[in-house]
């Protein structure tokens, strides 16, 4: 990224918090090397009103779009918005991960429940039962020991 103006600078925030400011004229390379570093750290993108057709692109890739028109009120303002923006997208994600996660394990789950029910002809209740007693008799996860059952069903 090219520094063309003081709003290219990386400023130090007295909450340590690093924000690359940069002006939409330093993209010279495209979006994706701005985008890459928005996943690291808060990134503003500093637009004029001439550019705010832009501003839908930006926020896709994940990056902050601000509207600036030389002030240091709006600059600080814009870096505040892109540290709101950065902390709410890693929260997202964080739930996102979570989610994702406890969906994989009911999958797990709901496939030994089957095969239990299937194969040894437990009910729905007394198969959850089981998968949760052996998780705590061997002190492992419930999925872990869906993974085993559903490994030794297939052998």
């Amino acid at each position: 990224l090219s520094s063309s103006s003081a709003a290219s600078d990386v400023y130090k925030r007295q909450i340590d918090e690093v924000v690359l400011v940069i002006g939409v004229n330093a993209l010279s390379q495209g979006i994706a090397p701005v985008a890459n570093l928005a996943s690291l750290l808060p990134v503003a993108i500093l637009l004029n009103k001439d550019e705010c057709h832009l501003s839908h692109m930006f926020l896709m890739s994940g990056v902050c779009p601000a509207y600036w028109e030389g002030s240091a009120e709006l600059m600080e303002l814009a870096i505040e918005h892109a540290c709101h923006c950065f902390v709410e997208k890693n929260t997202l994600h964080k739930k996102i991960d979570t989610l994702s996660n406890k969906l994989e394990q009911r999958k797990w789950l709901d496939r030994t429940k089957g095969m239990l029910m299937d194969k040894h002809k437990m009910n729905e209740k007394d198969s959850y039962n089981f998968i949760q007693r052996a998780a705590m008799d061997n002190n492992v996860s419930m999925q872990t020991i869906c993974e085993n059952l559903l490994g030794q069903a297939t052998l």
